[in-house]
């Protein structure tokens, strides 16, 4: 009795054609089903193995590989701002970045997709991403533009990178940020 009940913690179908098993006169097919091994030598508790067609989670603070033939942007994401705007950017897909934009000390909200773009030379020292962000029902083109050179902001705090972004119909931001890679 005490295999029923470890085999039949283990799935509810599981569980059905061991109570169907133990309620009918077996047949044939009953004694099929019931001449194959019990997991009893494995406990109820033990996680599935990782295999070829299962992809484990990369270690904390690293970043996983892409599938095969997709590339990503060279940075996982960004934060900065200046004085009365932030910006956040998030990679969600070959070089797409979920970004956020907050100006007018948060009262002005722009959300949308920005697409790095990758420099001629291949060189990482000026990132640039492009797109339209969605501002109160209307879309903004907007540029964004990291430049990799320490900057010190408002705060004191010195950050890896300068950025400035322009959105259509709105004053250039300038201000200090750092990338998460």
């Amino acid at each position: 009795m005490h295999a029923f009940k470890v085999y039949a913690l283990r799935t509810t179908s599981t569980l059905v054609i061991a109570f169907a098993m133990t309620s009918c006169t077996p047949t044939a097919k009953t004694m099929e089903a019931s001449a194959q091994p019990t997991p009893e030598a494995s406990p109820v508790s033990t996680p599935p193995q990782a295999s070829d067609s299962m992809q484990t989670p990369p270690p904390m603070g690293k970043r996983a590989a892409p599938p095969p033939g997709q590339v990503l942007g060279p940075f996982i994401g960004f934060k900065g701002g200046g004085e009365g705007w932030r910006i956040e950017l998030f990679n969600t897909n070959g070089y797409d970045h979920l970004t956020t934009l907050t100006w007018n000390n948060g009262a002005k909200r722009g959300e949308g997709m920005l697409t790095y773009q990758p420099a001629a030379d291949g060189s990482l020292e000026r990132k640039v991403l492009e797109g339209r962000l969605n501002v109160d029902g209307d879309g903004k083109d907007t540029l964004v533009q990291l430049i990799e050179d320490d900057c010190t902001g408002g705060d004191g705090i010195t950050h890896d990178h300068k950025v400035v972004v322009t959105a259509s119909g709105v004053p250039p931001m300038r201000g200090c940020g750092d990338i998460a890679l």
